[in-house]
């Protein structure tokens, strides 16, 4: 009884470790699409690739962030100072600068404009502390467009997710707090990532001004859950979180 209890655990880490590779590839399968969506030889490119790699980095050290916190993530910066603030209680996902202090990073992307954090306030530390094994819905979605132009579910449920506004630097803020123009009316997706809190659109990147959801050069990285989960059950070596 006690080996099949044994090789059970064992079963269950092994699939939580599959299931956050899974993950980790389809975010990295994306920032691929991306990617090859530029034209060959295009400026741009260099820079895209260093900064789908420190968002992926910023991500990884959101997750290790969790595992040493108390399993709560950070609270945005909203002062500019890198720091996350205390609390962010709220009923809703909450936004503002990415605390790169905090997370001992970098808080900019490649063209010196800040990284968009957005969290849902559940998994942050508000006087209550967290809790993973508990059964808790993400509030934050991830969208894409699918071959017809139509927003469909990409992401179902994250509890954060980390955005770059690109080249054109629409809807961003500088390094030093300098506001940059909004969105043109017609980069609906761009204005959708600058301005939105529970649902937010990944695509491939795009000039073409007549396309469903208009000119779109975004970043966005997301802490998956189920691999968040798993990897808190792996540390703290217990069974996998519902």
């Amino acid at each position: 009884m006690m080996q099949a209890n044994v090789d059970s655990s064992s079963q269950r880490r092994q699939g939580g470790a599959v299931a956050l590779i899974m993950l980790l590839i389809l975010i990295m399968g994306s920032a691929y699409v991306l990617l090859t969506t530029l034209n060959k030889g295009d400026p741009r490119q260099p820079r895209f690739l260093t900064t789908v790699q420190d968002i992926n980095a910023v991500r990884d050290a959101l997750i290790g962030y969790s595992i040493t916190h108390g399993e709560c993530l950070p609270c945005p910066d909203s002062t500019g100072d890198g720091l996350a603030e205390a609390t962010c209680a709220s009923a809703a996902p909450v936004a503002g600068w990415l605390p790169w202090t905090t997370l001992g990073l970098g808080g900019e992307d490649a063209w010196g404009r800040r990284l968009r954090y957005l969290v849902d306030p559940d998994f942050t530390d508000s006087g209550s502390g967290c809790s993973m094994t508990q059964s808790k819905p993400a509030a934050i979605r991830v969208r894409m467009r699918d071959a017809g132009g139509n927003l469909v579910v990409h992401i179902p449920e994250t509890p954060a997710v980390v955005i770059s506004h690109g080249p054109n630097g629409f809807g961003a803020t500088s390094a030093d707090g300098s506001l940059l123009a909004n969105p043109p009316a017609g980069h609906v997706d761009e204005e959708t990532n600058r301005s939105g809190t529970n649902d937010l659109v990944q695509r491939a990147a795009s000039d073409d001004p007549t396309i469903v959801g208009g000119p779109y050069d975004d970043l966005i990285t997301w802490v998956p859950l189920g691999g968040l989960k798993n990897q808190l059950a792996r540390v703290n070596g217990g069974s996998l979180p519902p």
